[in-house]
């Protein structure tokens, strides 16, 4: 179903679908890989890094149909930018900026897979 929202969205453009799936798998695992870096090696990422990949997170999971993620996402984009690096706070939603994109992610490679079949 959420496949057929989303080519409904895109009028039923299935090749701009597919790339558009392509592009957010990719970029989210790499904002995925850059938070998780920081965490294993306990090096804060800026509260301005932090805000922009929510950002991002916040209207990628709106694209694909992630309302409650996306929700997630805008608050972390609202809040972050006032906690310094590394406090208890931002790691907090560090670690759900994770399982965000992690499902963002889980999400895309799903659709996209879908989409090949």
């Amino acid at each position: 179903m959420p496949l057929q929202k989303l080519l409904n969205e895109f009028d039923h453009d299935s090749d701009f679908v597919a790339d558009l799936l392509f592009t957010i798998s990719n970029e989210s695992r790499q904002h995925l890989e850059r938070m998780q870096a920081a965490v294993k090696h306990a090096k804060p990422i800026a509260p301005k890094e932090l805000q922009r990949i929510a950002h991002l997170m916040k209207s990628t999971a709106t694209t694909i149909r992630l309302f409650e993620r996306s929700a997630e996402a805008n608050t972390i984009e609202q809040r972050v930018i006032n906690f310094e690096p590394g406090s208890d706070t931002q790691c907090t939603d560090l670690q759900q900026l994770i399982d965000i994109t992690t499902e963002v992610h889980r999400v895309a490679r799903e659709l996209l897979r879908e989409l090949d079949t």
